[in-house]
């Protein structure tokens, strides 16, 4: 791993649960954020947003979105956080 990957995964705990929080940090946070939900949301600033298949567009999830942009977020990268509902089937849609 590289300075200059993106990396993603779910933060929140492992196990059923009724929201997971996926992270995505690096310098195509940005990209994979305007891909889901269409554009970027104002940074630091909590907000509800419809997640659309970036291939497909058909609905994902509606959930709450964090836009944190570097280098003033806690790893100093570009971080994009959604907070989704916690089914598996839409987990898996943000990672295809």
């Amino acid at each position: 791993m590289t300075s200059s990957d993106t990396i993603y995964a779910v933060s929140s705990g492992a196990g059923k649960a009724g929201i997971a929080v996926v992270r995505v940090s690096g310098p195509h946070a940005g990209k994979a954020m305007t891909a889901l939900t269409g554009s970027l949301p104002a940074s630091r600033r909590a907000v509800v947003r419809k997640l659309g298949d970036p291939a497909t567009g058909d609905l994902l999830d509606q959930a709450v979105v964090l836009w944190l942009p570097g280098p003033q977020s806690a790893t100093g990268e570009d971080v994009a956080e959604f907070h989704v509902h916690g089914r598996a089937a839409v987990i898996s849609g943000l990672f295809t």
